[in-house]
């Protein structure tokens, strides 16, 4: 009770509908514990209340150091510029605007819907394996690059974009989410990146993830830590950084794709490993700083 009163005082008595109190969706997310590793109740609040917000609120005293501007890291780029938005500086996670053609995305739709299947999560801590959850309702399909000449030339455009190799990226998830759709709050950095991949790969030290449908309703993908909410836009793609310097992974990526209200929601994801990037992101000073990228090249 004393927890409910404090996160009532803290303004979270949004997260929760009238006839839903807050006081009862804490007792059953303790009850069931609901919550490993990092995530928190006030974790589990925060994702509620940003899903149900209309943008991402930063202070002012921290927005104005984020900038919209024009970005050519690379020859590719030079005759058309990629429209940048600064989401957060560190970690950096930022939002490209127009990455995609409606062609290039129907084509990948259209590879992906035979293949589509449910998608599962990994629980290897739990001994699980890999297996359904509700804690992620969507289907899924890969596009390899022989699955079609577009998948090369995606790759090429994201390296471009982002300065990394995508000579140990994982190939493109596509996911579909429909009705009710969602992925809850996790990490994209795993606890034993050896039992998923191997020794060669690494860990995931970057995400791109884009956005090939508007969604009429819901969908957003937020980011509780830093209190993030970006809303689906087809075309532009959101890309963050995973790992610290140290090469652990940063609790401020803490993210979550909220459920499908109205409508249907199309992604997809390309994973990007730590092999191959080792002369294309610096560390930072210090273990606990965010990695940089190499090159930034803004357009006056």
């Amino acid at each position: 009770m004393h927890l409910a009163s404090s996160l009532l005082q803290l303004g979270f008595m949004s997260v929760t509908k009238p006839d839903s109190p807050l006081g009862g969706f804490m007792e059953r997310a303790v009850s069931k514990n609901i919550f490993v590793g990092h995530t928190s109740i006030l974790d589990e609040a925060t994702y509620r209340r940003l899903c149900q917000s209309s943008m991402h609120a930063l202070s002012a005293s921290y927005s104005s150091n984020l900038k919209c501007h024009l970005l050519s890291p690379h020859p590719y780029l030079l005759l058309q510029p990629v429209k940048e938005e600064q989401l957060w500086a560190e970690p950096k996670i930022s939002l490209f605007y127009d990455v995609i053609s409606d062609r290039e995305i129907n084509i990948m739709k259209s590879l992906a819907l035979p293949a589509l299947k449910r998608a599962e999560v990994a629980e290897y801590n739990a001994g699980l394996g890999h297996r359904v959850s509700d804690t992620r309702v969507t289907k899924i399909a890969w596009l390899r690059e022989m699955d079609h000449p577009l998948i090369p030339r995606m790759y090429r455009r994201i390296e471009a974009i982002t300065g990394l190799s995508s000579s140990s990226a994982e190939p493109f998830q596509m996911a579909n989410y429909g009705l009710g759709g969602h992925f809850h709050l996790h990490m994209d950095v795993l606890p034993d990146t050896e039992t998923y991949f191997g020794p060669e790969m690494g860990n995931r030290v970057a995400t791109w993830l884009t956005y090939l449908s508007d969604v009429s309703g819901g969908g957003a993908t937020v980011f509780p830590r830093l209190n993030i909410t970006v809303w689906p836009k087809k075309g532009s793609a959101l890309f963050w950084h995973n790992v610290k310097s140290n090469g652990i992974g940063d609790i401020l990526t803490l993210h979550g794709a909220c459920p499908v209200v109205t409508g249907s929601k199309w992604v997809t994801n390309v994973w990007f490993h730590e092999r191959g990037q080792e002369f294309r992101l610096k560390c930072g000073i210090h273990p606990e700083s965010s990695l940089l990228p190499t090159h930034t090249f803004e357009k006056s």
